[in-house]
């Protein structure tokens, strides 16, 4: 959210009246040096009227702030935050959750279990374990129960600290995330104190199961069915090159063996009676021929399986990787940013497209505002935010490698100062975002001689400039027939006058 300085302001004596320091000397700037505008505030907690020190909420300042932050909403008509402690009733009024109510808020993945399936495309250890492990937790009626039924789904429950965690092969997740009601306390309160997993009791092996990681978009859904059949065909193509080359070297080591019993053998077709020194001496040399020619094998075998695993990679590579190595800029922009407008460098790989080189024609005279229009000051990290004359708020910003456009703030006018900056860093420009913003970007680069890299935006912009230039023609030639008809009528009054 974009707030304004007077909401800011609001914000701020809300927080205060919350936290019991209404009535103190206080301080406060705002900041964007980060992706969300943030208030910092100095307080001074002696009560100008008693001089004594004010102790913020008597203490409990963490709900004395949730409490402010629905206020805030509310006052300021936000979206109200649907977690934590406080909730907004039906009559706008803010009301205490218990703690019941407060559990179906745990439900939900954290952001870091988010971020993993987001770029990954596989579902997190934290998704599947609270669909298989909680029922386990909730109803195991000893530790010897609860440990053999998470190692029948791949899980092992160990004691950490002060707590424990749910491992799964090399991945772990804190039980108390899942939640607080089965804590290893709470646990120990119901099963007795903690008892560790028996030896004998195996943990099955499990691989993630993959989740479709966007679900709006027609053309990434379609990428992603694709993505997880070139990943299937190349672990099963894997798979089976080291099963053939393990079977192979399984073959040779047996045809190895095999022969090399045949040469002792054949060391006994005849008598050695009278010459145990001798026999001995030729056993220990048929021992170093024999393990000489084991040594070599084992090693021309490693060479082989260190070959083998060169021309294959470790892990497959992830959605998000897998889509930035595509052709197609664009789908990788739709999934890294759902819901935005992007706009993009073209890609190295040149875009066959029919856009000439030069521009010919007649295009229409650019409107009054534009990109000199706007002033540009230092955003959150690196990034540049470009905020139309007499406004606070940014149209859209550069981060560098793309520039992203406020969807509150979309007209002819941001979509053509966009597409002005992005041209002269990159020339032709890829586009990302919905048909009405394609659309904006197409009148844009119609009117203002921009260049779009899409390859179908790049043909309806050259398609309109081409009825354009074909309705300029026409309309001169009408203006010429005019001045000559003109000129014929001057020269014929002329003549009168002589």
């Amino acid at each position: 959210e974009v707030p304004t300085t007077k909401q800011v302001d609001e914000a701020v004596e809300i927080a205060l009246k919350e936290l019991d320091l209404q009535d103190c000397q206080a301080l406060w700037a705002l900041q964007s040096d980060t992706e969300n505008l943030h208030v910092h505030v100095a307080v001074n907690r002696i009560d100008p009227t008693t001089h004594r020190a004010v102790q913020p909420a008597g203490n409990w300042t963490n709900k004395a702030l949730e409490r402010a932050a629905r206020k805030i909403e509310i006052a300021q008509g936000w979206e109200v935050e649907r977690s934590g402690r406080y909730e907004v009733d039906a009559n706008g009024g803010i009301r205490e959750r218990g703690a019941t109510e407060r559990r179906g808020a745990e439900a939900a993945l954290t952001d870091a279990a988010r971020d993993i399936e987001a770029h990954t495309g596989q579902e997190s250890l934290e998704r599947i374990a609270r669909r298989e492990v909680l029922p386990i937790l909730r109803s195991a009626a000893s530790w010897e129960e609860l440990h053999r039924k998470l190692a029948e789904r791949g899980f092992a429950f160990e004691k950490k600290g002060s707590g424990a965690v749910l491992v799964c092969g090399e991945n772990a997740v804190k039980v108390s995330t899942l939640s607080r009601e089965h804590s290893l306390k709470k646990l120990e309160g119901r099963l007795g104190a903690f008892q560790e997993r028996d030896a004998d009791v195996k943990i099955a092996r499990r691989d993630a199961r993959p989740v479709e990681p966007v679900e709006k978009d027609a053309k990434l859904k379609a990428s992603w069915e694709r993505y997880n059949e070139e990943r299937a065909a190349y672990l099963a193509a894997k798979s089976k090159a080291f099963r053939e080359l393990k079977a192979q070297q399984r073959e040779e080591r047996r045809a190895l063996s095999k022969r090399q019993r045949e040469d002792r053998a054949e060391i006994f077709r005849e008598s050695w009676k009278g010459r145990g020194r001798e026999l001995n001496q030729l056993r220990s040399l048929y021992a170093y021929a024999h393990q000489r020619e084991r040594l070599s094998l084992m090693e021309e075998q490693q060479e082989k399986m260190d070959e083998l695993k060169s021309r294959y990679l470790q892990r497959f590579p992830s959605y998000k990787r897998w889509l930035a190595d595509q052709q197609s800029e664009e789908l990788f922009t739709v999934y890294r940013y759902p819901g935005q407008n992007i706009l993009n460098p073209e890609p190295p790989v040149p875009v066959r497209v029919p856009v000439p080189a030069r521009v010919s024609g007649v295009i229409a005279r650019p409107r009054p505002m534009d990109l000199r229009d706007y002033t540009a000051k230092k955003g959150a990290g690196y990034s540049v935010v470009y905020c139309r004359s007499g406004k606070v708020q940014g149209d859209f910003s550069d981060w560098g490698r793309r520039i992203v456009l406020d969807k509150k703030a979309i007209d002819e006018t941001s979509v053509a100062a966009a597409l002005q900056l992005a041209n002269q860093k990159w020339g032709a420009t890829r586009v990302s975002g919905s048909d009405e913003y394609k659309e904006l970007c197409v009148k844009a680069a119609v009117k203002y001689g921009l260049k779009l890299a899409n390859a179908d935006l790049a043909e309806e912009v050259e398609r309109r400039r081409s009825a354009m230039r074909g309705g300029v023609q026409e309309e001169e030639k009408k203006k010429s027939e005019i001045v000559k008809v003109n000129e014929t009528v001057k020269v014929k009054k002329k003549r009168g006058r002589h």
